[in-house]
C-alpha cells in the first residue's frame, strides 16, 4: 500500500477502566435517572483493556442500593458506532445470560474521599428487571464483527419500560443502518467499513496507518466515560516485543475505520497525515502514575491534531448534506 490518502472517513471505539481525571458525580435523588453527559461533568478517562471483564454493580434507579448489597454483573464488551466512537450498548453477563444495556444507565466513579482510588461501575437498574430483556448473542456478534440484531435492542428496552436517557448527539441503534455499502477511501488502498456497528474487543490491537504507511497498532483505547465515547487511541510504534517502541496519543476524532481492498475481514484505523506528522513530540504518550490520561494531556492531543480533526468533521458534514440533497 503506497498511495496517498486525501479523504478519510470514520473510526473506532470503546469504554475503559484505569483512569485519572475527573471524580464521580453524586447519584440523583432516589427514583430519578442519572443524566449522562452533563455539560459541567469532568471527563473520566479509562482504558478499554481494563474495562472489559470489570464488575458492574446493579444499584437500581438513582443508585439507591449500596454497592456492598448490589448484585454483581460482568462487563463483557461494548457495541460502538465506528463512525463517531459513541458507545451504543454495553454488553453485560448476569446469571449466565448476556444482555445489552444503554451506556447512559452506567455510571463510573471513584470514592469521594479517595479521588485516585479504584473505579466503580454502577448500573442504575435492578438486576431482576434484566431478565425481561432478550439475550444478546455476543459470540455471533464477534464472529460477524457487526450484528444487525442490535437495531432491535431499542424496541426491547421500550417494551421493558425502563427509561434510557442519552447525551446530545449520541445515535440510537434503530437510526443506524448496518450493511452500508463500502466506499473507497480516496487515494488509498482502504475502503470504509461495511457497517457502522463494531465491538470494542475487535478494535483493540488493530493496525494503524498514517495514510498508506503502517505506523503501529492500538495498544489501548481511552474512553471519556462521562460522554460514553471512545476519545483517544494509544498507538504503539516500532520496537521488538515492546522493547524500544514509542507510544503516541491520537484523538479518535482524527481516525477513520476501514479495511484493505483485498482483505474485507481485516479492520484498520487510518489518519490523514504523513507518518512523520503523527510521531511528533507533542503526540508522544507516557502513562501517568495513576490512571491513563490527564485532562491537560488530552487537550494537548486535541490541539496537536486539530487540523485533521476539523478536516474530517468538514467532510462528514459535506457528506450528510449531499445525502439529504440526493435523498440518500
Amino acid at each position: 500500500m503506497n498511495a496517498m490518502l486525501t479523504t478519510t472517513l470514520c473510526a473506532a471505539l470503546a469504554l475503559p477502566l484505569a483512569g485519572q481525571t475527573g471524580g464521580g458525580t453524586k447519584p440523583p435523588p432516589k427514583g430519578e435517572m442519572p443524566q449522562a453527559g452533563a455539560a459541567d461533568a469532568k471527563p473520566m478517562y479509562m482504558g478499554v483493556e481494563a474495562l472489559l471483564g470489570a464488575k458492574v454493580y446493579a444499584t437500581g434507579a438513582g443508585g439507591a442500593t449500596p454497592t456492598d448489597d448490589a448484585e454483581k454483573l460482568e462487563l463483557k464488551d461494548l457495541v460502538v458506532d465506528a463512525d463517531s466512537g459513541h458507545t451504543i450498548w454495553a454488553v453485560l453477563e448476569h446469571d449466565g445470560r448476556v444482555v445489552a444495556v444503554p451506556p447512559s444507565l452506567l455510571e463510573c466513579s471513584r470514592p469521594a474521599d479517595d479521588p485516585k482510588g479504584k473505579e466503580e461501575i454502577e448500573l442504575h437498574v435492578e438486576a431482576a428487571r434484566l431478565k425481561n430483556l432478550p439475550a444478546f448473542d455476543l459470540e455471533k456478534a464477534r464472529e460477524a464483527s457487526f450484528d444487525p440484531a442490535v437495531v432491535a435492542l431499542d424496541a426491547s428496552w421500550t417494551a421493558v419500560g425502563i427509561p434510557t436517557p442519552r447525551e446530545a448527539g449520541a445515535p440510537r441503534s434503530k437510526d443506524m443502518v448496518p450493511g452500508t455499502p463500502t466506499v473507497v477511501v480516496t487515494g488509498t488502498e482502504f475502503m470504509t467499513l461495511p457497517a457502522r456497528f463494531a465491538l470494542a474487543s475487535k478494535l483493540d490491537g488493530i493496525d494503524v496507518f498514517a495514510r498508506s504507511d503502517d505506523i503501529g497498532d492500538v495498544e489501548d483505547l481511552i474512553v471519556d466515560t462521562k460522554d460514553h465515547r471512545i476519545a483517544y487511541a494509544i498507538v504503539a510504534s516500532g520496537g521488538v516485543l515492546g522493547v524500544g517502541e514509542e507510544k503516541f496519543l491520537v484523538p479518535y476524532k482524527a481516525l477513520c475505520a476501514g479495511h484493505p481492498k483485498d482483505d474485507k475481514d481485516k479492520t484498520v484505523l487510518v489518519i490523514d497525515l504523513p507518518k512523520d506528522a503523527v510521531s511528533v513530540h507533542d503526540a508522544r504518550y507516557e502513562k501517568p502514575e495513576t490512571g491513563v490520561l490527564s485532562k491537560e494531556r488530552a487537550e494537548l492531543a486535541d490541539k496537536t491534531f486539530e487540523p485533521v480533526i476539523k478536516a474530517k468533521a468538514s467532510r462528514a458534514e459535506h457528506g450528510d448534506k449531499k445525502d439529504k440533497a440526493t435523498g440518500g
